[in-house]
């Protein structure tokens, strides 16, 4: 099934309207709606303290001017990634985004044709079809996301004389299903991608926030030959308002890489060298090997935060017959109910019971999961959680 940018344009927008449409109209909500971190987590030291810290900065006038269009976050990167991830990265294979988004957006519209497809898993983060829709490239979407089934579908599109040029995933606790790929499914995904030429598009936003034990190895440490594009982003590990991100491509070609680059000057010339210098400063001043050990605090928060939630479903919903995902990290777990539950239920229960939940229908390019929740718990405060639980629970007894 390959649906059309108009088709898909359509569909992202009704979402995009009603979610933020839900939030302006009911402010004193409890709301498991938003996918946000935490407040108490993004309040980092002073800008002077970040700068004093910053190489970037220190090196004369470079976070107040023009910069490369690559970025200089490359030996961040690669120092992160090395403590991480274990491997290495060349800082010549990164270029730094305003945002995993703009890193998406530049694949998109530097390395298709017309008459390329993305694929994407059957629901998924939003912010990935909204910009194949406005880049003008149909999405094919995959459910269930398994090797056996993207590989058939990049065969019928092939027999459509059509080319599955990428898959766009987010592997580690995903926006919206809170779901985490296996090894071995990853493991299959990069062999297809050697053999078939699919790039995999490799979003890494919760990578960090993994609770119990570290997630499986990313897709690009099992790569590295230039299969595997990796997005990443400090939004959600330093602050959204930094609006900074960044795309990896080891092993990538050289023109397509250059093409990346080439695109990214035509629209934003650079990425502000200054919120770089930013991130690095505040990344050197915590004294931080890598992202995991500087969200240790975040994660134990966001681990009480699922645990609440997650106690609270066990204690409200008995008589729902309703169930759900105990996600390992990240910000999101699903909660699946024994009937449909639509947008007019969702403003019911924001107008009657006072809390804000998203059904999984609207990341659906298709309409699936309407019988499914997303709850965002990262941003809620354990009191709310308990308060909010209590309140969806007297939302869906009614419709029991």
């Amino acid at each position: 099934m390959i649906i059309a940018p108009d088709s898909l344009m359509a569909r992202v927008g009704e979402a995009m309207n009603v979610l933020n449409g839900l939030a302006e109209r009911h402010p004193d909500a409890i709301s498991f709606a938003a996918g946000r971190p935490a407040a108490e987590v993004v309040a980092w030291p002073t800008l002077d303290d970040a700068l004093d810290a910053s190489r970037i900065a220190r090196a004369g006038t470079a976070a107040w001017q023009y910069g490369p269009t690559p970025g200089l976050l490359g030996p961040l990167i690669s120092a992160l990634w090395a403590a991480d991830e274990g491997g290495s990265i060349d800082p010549e294979a990164v270029i730094a985004t305003t945002g995993a988004q703009e890193a998406l957006w530049l694949v998109l519209t530097a390395l298709f044709e017309p008459g390329d497809v993305l694929l994407v898993p059957d629901p998924t983060y939003v912010g990935a079809t909204g910009a194949a829709a406005v880049a003008r490239v149909p999405v094919a979407p995959v459910w269930p996301l398994t090797p056996e089934r993207v590989a058939a579908t990049v065969e019928a599109l092939a027999a459509e004389g059509r080319r599955a040029r990428a898959l766009y995933l987010v592997p580690d606790f995903a926006n919206p299903e809170g779901d985490t790929l296996d090894e071995a499914t990853r493991r299959a995904l990069v062999a297809l991608a050697r053999r078939t030429g699919l790039l995999l598009l490799e979003d890494s936003p919760y990578r960090a926030f993994a609770f119990e034990a570290p997630p499986p190895p990313s897709l690009l440490a099992l790569d590295g030959q230039g299969h595997v594009v990796q997005l990443g982003s400090f939004a959600k590990t330093l602050s959204p308002g930094l609006r900074l991100g960044w795309l990896a491509w080891p092993g990538a070609p050289a023109e397509a890489f250059a093409a990346l680059v080439r695109a990214k000057s035509f629209v934003t010339l650079n990425t502000s060298a200054l919120t770089q210098a930013l991130a690095e400063g505040f990344v050197r001043r915590s004294g931080a090997p890598g992202l995991r050990a500087l969200t240790a605090p975040a994660r134990s928060l966001y681990r009480s935060r699922r645990d609440a939630l997650v106690d609270a479903l066990e204690r409200r919903l008995g008589r729902v017959d309703a169930r759900w995902s105990t996600p390992g990290g990240g910000f999101f777990l699903s909660l699946r109910l024994p009937f449909d539950f639509d947008t007019d239920d969702m403003h019911a229960c924001a107008a009657r019971h006072g809390v804000l939940v998203c059904p999984m229908h609207l990341f659906s390019p298709t309409g699936r999961g309407r019988d499914t929740l997303r709850l965002a718990f990262a941003n809620v405060e354990p009191d709310q959680i308990a308060e909010g639980v209590d309140r969806l629970a007297r939302a869906l007894e009614a419709r029991c």
